[in-house]
């Protein structure tokens, strides 16, 4: 098995652990990524900072599998805009993902990009990914749902697939 194949092996069981993770209180994004992203700390729900966390399980997701990401990415995943003009300008946008790719969504295609998370393939028309901070369901908020889901996504939500591996 090659270097990136078992990176992304290892990304999708480590992405299946996280499922059903969730922020405590809710709405409060005090969740263990937003932990260990802004303070470094391991005591989890202790320390988080109310900020919205897709950005930051994506980053702790690539972390504890193993792949490394630059400072610039670290830095950027935070804010969904920032990452997205980052992935764009290095040139990994791809119209061929493969699991473990990241996913950046636009919900109203308006140009703004609200939420990023993982692919992990196709069932059908829809897109099957693993996404931190959103709603086990689709009447709940979609970016800053509190949750670690499995979701199944239109197309037509996505701006675009990167590769981060």
């Amino acid at each position: 098995m090659k270097i990136e194949e078992l990176k992304r092996k290892n990304l999708i069981e480590f992405l299946h652990t996280q499922i059903g993770e969730y922020e405590y209180p809710s709405g409060s994004n005090r969740v263990k990524y937003n932990d260990w992203y802004y303070e470094r700390s391991h005591a989890y729900h202790r320390n988080s900072k109310p900020y919205a966390w897709c950005g930051t399980f994506v980053a702790y997701s690539l972390h504890w599998a193993g792949i490394y990401i630059d400072t610039d990415l670290f830095k950027a995943l935070p804010y969904v805009p920032s990452a997205q003009n980052l992935l764009r300008a290095r040139g990994l946008n791809t119209d061929t993902p493969q699991p473990g790719d990241v996913v950046i969504f636009d919900w109203n295609n308006d140009g703004f990009e609200e939420h990023i998370g993982f692919y992990l393939g196709m069932d059908g028309d829809k897109v099957v990914t693993i996404e931190g901070n959103t709603s086990p369901d689709n009447k709940g908020n979609q970016s800053n749902g509190g949750m670690v889901c499995k979701k199944r996504r239109n197309l037509r939500q996505i701006e675009g697939f990167y590769k981060v591996i």
